[in-house]
């Protein structure tokens, strides 16, 4: 109970319960598109047509789940992540309640 995160995870380590994700990064574009795939989420005519990072971004922006002042380009942190599928999943699970 008194141990530091640093100190939980080197234990863990040690154990060999898990073991260091390699560093990937990814784009804002590139992480709404895995969105909108997984999700099955409909876009506009743009993503209908060329469905790709570029048009997903736009989507995903113009339906407010990305800041507007955000850039397609810049690497995702994994807070700003969970931060955008905490909101998708909470539009899509008041969709799902009122359509069953």
């Amino acid at each position: 109970d008194t141990a530091s995160p640093q100190q939980c995870l080197s234990l863990v380590k040690k154990l060999g319960w898990v073991q260091t994700p390699p560093q990937v990064t990814i784009s804002l574009s590139q992480y709404a598109f895995l969105i909108m795939k997984a999700f099955k989420l409909s876009g506009g005519m743009w993503y209908s047509l060329l469905p790709c990072p570029r048009y997903a971004f736009q989507e995903l922006k113009f339906k407010g789940f990305l800041p507007q002042a955000s850039d397609p380009d810049q690497t995702l942190l994994g807070s700003e992540a969970l931060k955008i599928l905490g909101r998708i999943m909470d539009s899509y699970v008041t969709v799902q309640e009122k359509h069953p």
